[in-house]
């Protein structure tokens, strides 16, 4: 391990201590998402604030919201996309690729994470991409002294944080301050979850004051406790030929048989701090039980099963040293969400599952200055613009519906309903503005917007594919993987997009 692992810490922020919520969190209403990697995708909705509330990313005011600074629209002439390939890496041998995280930036340099997989054993191997310019990459492998799945990573002051897994443990590392950054650079974050904590997804994100905020969307593994007494002679859950979906039966999935368990399908609730399951044994006898909520991990809501128990944990950093996890009753909202940076705080759209099996389909804009204390944004998205899908950009938000009706704000102004419709299934937000994609898997073309107003139509590099667009503060970069004949070495190819 790198010198300096020792320096890092993990101190429990409980909820009774520094900044504690002003607000109680109040009652709403939110809609399925489709959670995706890198961040939360979907169609999603939207219900118009009834009041506003200060939070700390709408700060009091004592104007109406018409009264406040109207949304500058852009007035500059519309930009311009030069494409440039760069040179990039090739994929080792006997390997294919599986994958690319995010770009972070840091002293002029841009870094990606690029995986690959072995198609004869499933062994993953991440290697670790940089450049100075974007025009030539160069590769190291990911080499921590574990084996790990990488995933993604962000850039916070001086460093990058490095997110992935160990097994199905979630996991945390930063480069080492002051060092070359490249594949054996990492000291591990220790981030105390809970052995029944299956994860999903991690994720980490910067804001522009320093602070970054990682959030782990995982499954609390219970089901096997439940169900152990119950099991017949001879079945042993550690064989892989088992599996279980939550419901009355074991399944077989080498035959196709199934292994009655219990008269009907368990119940499940998740309460604040536990989890109630009821069960009806096949001789009809009912049975309670009560599991506690690991500490420091959220409900989201919805009707989970004995099998799919999905909780959210949370830590925050002001500093990139210490690692604070978020406890303390109603700390983070209950529902799905992600966060995104939003000036030197927070924002994140946050779908309640309780209202999404009831035919909901609203969402709630919820904001925090730290990332500690979250209440929902004192301005909800106008109706015009639900359902809506959600982007940032710096200070500039940008909503979508399906329809392509636009609903722009920043965070001193009103939220605005655009005029023009935008032809785009999905956009996505970065430093230099928003990319935005047609309705379609076969395209090469796509949408480009500085402020979320005014969109041109930028050309791909390659089609094939269906490249994969970021967003830095002064130019797009887009990856592309060529599949070529069979029995050749498909290619990865890197784009930089210059803007003027």
């Amino acid at each position: 391990m790198p010198n300096g692992a020792d320096n890092q810490s993990v101190r429990p922020l409980r909820g009774d201590g520094v900044e504690q919520r002003e607000h109680r969190t109040p009652p709403f209403v939110a809609v399925i998402a489709l959670l995706a990697v890198g961040g939360l995708i979907g169609w999603v909705g939207a219900s118009i604030g009834g009041r506003e509330l200060s939070t700390p990313l709408d700060p009091p005011s004592t104007q109406s919201p018409d009264e406040r600074n109207p949304i500058s629209l852009s007035a500059e002439a519309s930009p311009s996309v030069a494409w440039v390939k760069a040179e990039a890496p090739e994929i080792p041998s006997g390997m294919e690729w599986g994958g690319f995280s995010g770009i972070a930036e840091m002293d002029d340099h841009l870094y990606t994470l690029v995986t690959f997989v072995d198609p004869s054993t499933g062994e993953e191997v991440g290697e670790l991409w940089q450049s100075a310019e974007g025009r030539v990459w160069q590769a190291s492998t990911i080499d921590i002294g574990e084996p790990v799945t990488v995933d993604d990573l962000v850039a916070i002051d001086d460093r990058l944080l490095l997110t992935g897994h160990v097994g199905h443990t979630a996991a945390m590392w930063q480069s080492v301050p002051g060092r070359a950054i490249d594949g054996a650079s990492w000291a591990r974050v220790p981030l105390d979850i809970p052995e029944r904590f299956d994860r999903w997804f991690i994720g980490a994100v910067a804001n522009d004051r320093g602070g970054s905020m990682t959030m782990i969307i995982g499954n609390l593994l219970i089901w096997s406790e439940v169900v152990e007494p119950y099991l017949p002679d001879g079945v042993d859950l550690t064989d892989p030929r088992y599996s279980y979906h939550g419901d009355e039966f074991l399944y077989v999935t080498d035959s196709g048989d199934d292994v009655r368990l219990f008269a009907e399908p368990p119940q499940v609730v998740v309460t604040g701090d536990s989890v109630w399951v009821r069960i009806i044994t096949l001789a009809g006898e009912e049975i309670l039980q009560t599991f506690p909520l690991p500490e420091a991990t959220y409900p989201t809501g919805g009707e989970p099963t004995l099998a799919d128990i999905p909780l959210l944990m949370a830590w925050i950093s002001n500093d990139g040293t210490d690692f604070l996890p978020v406890t303390g009753t109603n700390a983070l909202p209950r529902g799905f969400f992600m966060p995104e940076p939003w000036g030197d705080g927070f924002i994140g759209a946050v779908h309640n599952m309780e209202k999404a099996f009831a035919g909901g389909e609203d969402v709630t804009l919820w904001g925090s200055r730290s990332g500690r204390a979250w209440e929902p944004a004192g301005l909800q998205p106008p109706r015009e613009c639900s359902p809506f899908m959600f982007a940032v950009s710096g200070n500039r938000m940008h909503l979508t519906t399906s329809d392509g009706t636009q609903c722009v704000r920043d965070i001193d102004s009103p939220w605005e309903v655009l005029a023009e419709p935008i032809s785009a299934t999905y956009v996505i937000g970065g430093g230099a503005g928003f990319v935005g994609y047609p309705n379609s898997f076969e395209y090469d073309t796509a949408l480009f917007s500085r402020d979320g107003t005014t969109w041109i139509e930028i050309l791909l590099p390659t089609p094939e594919p269906y490249p994969a667009i970021e967003i830095l503060d002064d130019r797009l970069v887009a990856f592309s993987v060529t599949h070529p004949p069979p029995e050749s070495p498909s290619v990865l190819e890197i784009w930089v997009g210059m803007i003027s």
